[in-house]
């Protein structure tokens, strides 16, 4: 049997906990919006993010319509960084994470990381 058939076997690309997305390499976070359209678009921003009483991490990341900064078109308000392998093991050490992106101000959101570690684990080893 091909492998890419194998119903047996399954490949995690990402988990998701309340308005956050985790791939192997990256956040995104989802803010929502006061406006309702279709478009499209992928701008870069400030993004920053604290995990409980530890110094913020500052980043460059992007603000766009989808995960990861793609311009595909929706509805949707996606705030999105790459992390370092620092950023994840301070991530599997925390209990609560704060993240916050700047486009036209600072938007802010929280997710508890409980559980992180092995959802972490199940899908990027």
């Amino acid at each position: 049997m091909l492998e890419s058939f194998d119903k047996s076997k399954i490949d995690i690309v990402q988990v998701s906990k309340a308005d956050f997305t985790f791939r192997c390499n990256s956040i995104n976070f989802d803010v929502g919006s006061e406006y309702s359209g279709f478009d499209s678009f992928s701008f870069t921003v400030d993004i920053q993010f604290k995990i409980d009483n530890n110094d913020p991490v500052k980043k460059k990341g992007r603000y766009s319509n989808y995960l990861n900064g793609s311009d595909m078109v929706n509805d949707d308000r996606v705030f999105s960084a790459k992390l370092k392998s620092s950023d994840i093991d301070q991530m599997k050490r925390g209990n609560k994470l704060v993240a916050a992106g700047n486009f036209s101000g600072w938007t802010s959101k929280e997710v508890s990381l409980a559980g992180f570690t092995n959802a972490y684990e199940l899908m990027c080893n």
